[in-house]
């Protein structure tokens, strides 16, 4: 890509909204940059405010990285900033065990960013990165500036960067807001409240976008199909999952029931469900059909941080039929199986904790039932599972 007399070259993909925005690793003649791509419409705008977001920010003695430039070619605008090359995302586990001084410089710079007015609309861990064990902020586009920001709505900014974390660190990533931003927090019930309120928004949202083109799935129609795949899938990988898509069955069968097989093929499962009717066709225009609920709760359980395996590839057939495939997990014993999720063609989600509560205690007496065929006593024989114990 031209940019003036050098030559831009980008290397690798970071993080893509379709259609909107990519972030690269580039390089720009011979050394490295950080390029940030838009596009669609208002995108010159996009590109400009948050050149100038980050130089405000830099200004306020918050951690950026240097601003190289910004430039326009045919229908793009691109950003360019100083390339930190040691540079690692920010995770929950930075923030809340070992070293004191990534959570003490983290929580400095949000302090700094509040103080100058600014707040990001979309605050989560994935704008930040730790280079040379400094945190620095890599996303100013989405912010909004403020005179003086209201006590309340700094509180919800924070939430909003708690609910938004895995769900094994949530809990420790608010007790380090409690202790190290709690002049920011009005108060630790209301806190936990906003925090409730916007896990069970982020967790609609991620099942209402894994069924369409997004940034982490790539959507397409293919003949009379509509197939979903894992962005970023190494080629070989991506073709591998494309055939077994088109011919499941050339993979070792696993189980052959009435409605559905399983096939294994190297590090893939393959699950085909063979029943092509009206009653699947409707439940794929309504989004229930179980390959569609595996394929939603397996990426939003894992976007949750649960233990499952994300699903690869899925693909719908218009007769009601429909593949997917993720990828094979090895078990040992009943008990290490358990701590994954590996059947999620029942899962299902509500608002609602008494709705919820309601159909997990039906599913627990249903799993205590089935897992009895399962459990051997001493002697050889098998024995039942009690439902207070399976529980």
């Amino acid at each position: 890509m031209p940019l003036g007399d050098q030559q831009l070259q980008l290397q690798h993909c970071l993080r893509l909204l379709p259609g909107k925005r990519m972030a690269c690793r580039a390089l720009l003649g011979d050394g490295p940059v950080f390029a940030k791509l838009a596009f669609g419409p208002d995108h010159q705008r996009h590109t400009r405010r948050e050149a100038e977001n980050l130089r405000l920010l830099k200004g306020a003695d918050v951690r950026v990285p240097e601003v190289i430039g910004v430039h326009q070619t045919g229908d793009v605008s691109v950003l360019l900033l100083e390339w930190l090359p040691d540079a690692k995302p920010l995770e929950v586990h930075s923030l809340t065990a070992g070293d004191v001084g990534v959570p003490v410089d983290f929580c400095d710079q949000l302090e700094k960013m509040f103080a100058a007015g600014f707040m990001q609309k979309d605050l989560h861990l994935g704008n930040f990165i730790v280079a040379a064990g400094r945190v620095h902020v890599v996303d100013a586009g989405d912010m909004q500036r403020h005179t003086r920001i209201p006590l309340a709505r700094r509180r919800d900014n924070l939430a909003l960067l708690c609910a938004q974390a895995p769900l094994a660190g949530q809990q420790a990533l608010m007790d380090m807001v409690l202790s190290r931003l709690a002049r920011h927090i009005d108060n630790e019930l209301r806190l936990r409240s906003a925090v409730h309120k916007r896990l069970l928004v982020r967790i609609r949202r991620a099942n209402d976008k894994w069924l369409r083109d997004c940034s982490d799935v790539h959507a397409a129609e293919q003949d009379d199909a509509n197939v979903f795949l894992e962005r970023g899938l190494p080629q070989d990988e991506r073709s591998q999952i494309m055939q077994l898509l088109k011919n499941p069955q050339q993979a070792q069968p696993i189980k052959q029931g009435s409605r559905i097989s399983v096939y294994r093929d190297q590090g893939w499962v393959v699950k085909h469900y063979r029943q092509a009717s009206a009653k699947t066709r409707i439940k794929q225009r309504l989004g229930i059909h179980p390959a569609q609920r595996s394929w939603r709760f397996g990426w939003t359980w894992s976007l949750l941080g649960l233990a499952t395996p994300r699903p690869a590839g899925l693909k719908l057939h218009g007769d009601g039929s429909a593949v997917l495939v993720f990828p094979f997990q090895p078990g040992e014993r009943y008990s290490e199986m358990l701590a994954q999720w590996i059947d999620l063609d029942a899962a299902g989600w509500s608002r609602f904790h008494w709705r919820a509560a309601r159909k997990h205690r039906r599913e627990v007496s249903r799993f205590a039932q089935n897992w009895s065929q399962f459990v051997e006593r001493s002697d050889g024989r098998r024995d039942s599972v009690t439902r207070e114990g399976s529980e």
